[in-house]
């Protein structure tokens, strides 16, 4: 499980390297409704936020400009929430709705700056804010060893 959600904070943050420097102005845009969909499912329930949640992903996946990069991320995202998502469904509450929901804001922002390895970093850091949690603690150091905390 650790070293799975590790390589998943890998690519999430590989996908918010080049997306920055390549998106479009309607890709930001994308990214944008996502996360207001995100904010009005808090009201709505976790179903819903999670679907808009992985949008989010995906938009900025196409900003990337790489199709391998949508690929990979769909298939370990995928195998990640099927290994965990009866501990995600039951963990979510309003309030870790609304943490998710300033972390992908300060993604967005990253991106909406151009500032890739802002980006990629923060993505790092919020995935592991999030699955650290699912993960026995002596095998979390697979999953700090991605996250930049020492880069301003």
């Amino acid at each position: 499980m650790a070293e799975l959600i590790s390589f998943r904070m890998i690519l999430d943050g590989s996908a918010s390297l080049p997306a920055p420097r390549l998106r479009s102005e309607e890709q930001l845009v994308a990214m944008e409704r996502t996360l207001a969909v995100m904010s009005d499912a808090i009201g709505t329930g976790y179903d819903e936020f999670s679907t808009a949640d992985v949008a989010f992903h995906e938009a900025v996946a196409v900003a990337s400009s790489n199709s391998l990069i949508e690929v990979r991320n769909n298939v370990v995202r995928g195998a990640v929430l099927a290994l965990i998502s009866d501990k995600v469904a039951a963990r979510n509450s309003t309030a870790l709705m609304r943490e998710s929901l300033h972390h992908h804001g300060e993604v967005l922002e990253a991106i909406r700056a151009r500032d890739g390895l802002a980006a990629a970093r923060i993505s790092r850091r919020n995935h592991y804010d999030y699955y650290a949690g699912y993960v026995p603690e002596d095998e979390r150091g697979s999953l700090l060893a991605p996250v930049d905390d020492d880069e301003p």
